[in-house]
């Protein structure tokens, strides 16, 4: 039985937050119990929003892109909560991961 976008939630790892390569903010995430798409399950992804639209990439446990190749490309937004939320994703708050404030 296929999962519920509200069964699928991305939270955010503030203490990765960094400046992406490209000079947007890049956001880590946690992803339980995982994104999936046609390249396989991650857990783990990195959210960067380019001009016009929001790029989703594989990210190890430090937020570092592991593989550029992107796995979702959300397309007229450059917010990332918006991007996961249309991608199917519930946002939880950053501190509900580190369970303190972000």
């Amino acid at each position: 039985m296929p999962m519920t976008p509200d069964e699928i939630v991305a939270t955010e790892l503030p203490v990765n937050r960094r400046t992406s390569q490209v000079g947007t903010p890049q956001r880590h995430y946690m992803v339980i119990p995982g994104f999936s798409c046609s390249r396989g399950l991650f857990v783990l992804v990195a959210v960067v929003p380019g001009a016009d639209s929001t790029y989703v990439f594989e990210a190890n446990g430090r937020g570092d892109i592991v593989d550029f190749d992107p796995i979702a490309i959300v397309g007229g937004t450059t917010d990332h909560a918006a991007a996961l939320k249309r991608l199917g994703l519930r946002v939880d708050p950053a501190d509900s991961a580190t369970g303190g404030a972000a």
